[in-house]
């Protein structure tokens, strides 16, 4: 396992893209669908709409790192290959759900995985 901030978008920002993607792509690392939020992809699409646009997929941000930076995917939970995928995602409920208060903590949100053997 795999688990924390790596600081490295696999698309935005000015990490070692290649790095990051060598080390999601690994053989050794379990293949899954990538953790998603809503609250996330609201933060990146008003930001978006404030012209700070990005190449990576809304929903798969983990932080928001303000107006300059705006929201990426620099925080990973990473099983070797040979467990199940029960589930995952981001804790970073939208604006609206009652538990975003608790969330805005840090600038970067919990990333969960649920995993069988």
């Amino acid at each position: 396992m795999i688990a924390g901030d790596l600081n490295n978008d696999p698309v935005d920002g000015d990490g070692r893209h290649e790095a990051i993607v060598g080390l999601l792509e690994h053989p050794r690392v379990l293949r899954m669908a990538t953790p998603r939020s809503e609250g996330g992809a609201e933060t990146a699409r008003a930001y978006a709409a404030k012209g700070l646009l990005r190449h990576g997929a809304a929903e798969h941000v983990t932080g928001d790192f303000g107006p300059k930076a705006g929201a990426m995917r620099l925080d990973y939970v990473l099983p070797s290959a040979g467990f199940t995928l029960r589930g995952n995602g981001v804790f970073w409920p939208a604006t609206a759900d009652p538990a975003a208060a608790i969330a805005d903590g840090s600038d970067h949100h919990l990333v969960w995985v649920d995993l069988a053997l």
